[in-house]
């Protein structure tokens, strides 16, 4: 609002000026939602982008602990492969490659010069787990009960000397050093055999059978 004057210096009136302030408040909002929108925009990006990275990452960790338990369970021929390129995540799985491809190596090598030595005993000699499963078997016990050791390892070792073999199975179950106990078998052919032997646990380093 402005005053009109006289030449006097009288005010004569006031003058008026204004405008449509509609189209403005139109573009206004216009800009808002523009801005809204490109907000949630933005964060659906940023959420895929988070998503792709940490998928990125945790995929070849939780790969990486697959194979490890894998490995842990005996399984040594466990292809070691991430599925990681570049990157830190790339260079430790290449890391780990090596590592555990050197660890299976020692492993087989330990297992190898073990089973020589086993091999190499002139007398029938079997090894059973916890559950009384045949574990190892050599050739002069697969002589003896006339079961081959493909066909006699992962089979109860009663059923093996089948309907003999009580006196070993006593001893296993105490779970101690037995010397000199003896004990009739039936072999495969039928044949009788009396065997006369000793048996220990296997224990780890802790000392556990």
């Amino acid at each position: 609002y402005e005053p009109i004057f006289n030449d006097g210096g009288a005010v004569v009136g006031m003058l008026f000026v204004g405008y449509d302030a509609t189209p403005g408040r139109a573009q206004l909002d216009q800009l808002r939602q523009q801005a809204i929108v490109t907000g949630v925009v933005a964060s659906i990006v940023f959420v895929i982008i988070g998503y792709l990275l940490v998928r990125s990452i945790t995929r070849p960790i939780k790969r990486i602990v697959t194979i490890a338990n894998s490995i842990a369970a005996g399984n040594l021929d466990t292809p070691v492969e991430t599925g990681a390129g570049g990157g830190e995540i790339g260079e430790l799985s290449t890391a780990i490659r090596q590592m555990v491809g050197y660890m299976v190596a020692n492993i087989k090598e330990r297992i190898n010069y073990n089973e020589s030595i086993l091999k190499g005993i002139s007398d029938p000699m079997l090894v059973v787990d916890q559950a009384g499963r045949i574990t190892f078997f050599n050739e002069h016990a697969a002589a003896l009960t006339g079961h081959p050791a493909d066909q006699a390892i992962g089979q109860p070792v009663g059923l093996i000397l089948n309907p003999g073999g009580g006196g070993i199975r006593d001893s296993l179950k105490r779970g101690e050093v037995v010397r000199g106990f003896e004990d009739a078998i039936v072999a495969a052919d039928g044949r009788k055999a009396v065997v006369r032997g000793s048996s220990a646990p296997l224990k780890d380093a802790d000392g556990k059978a």
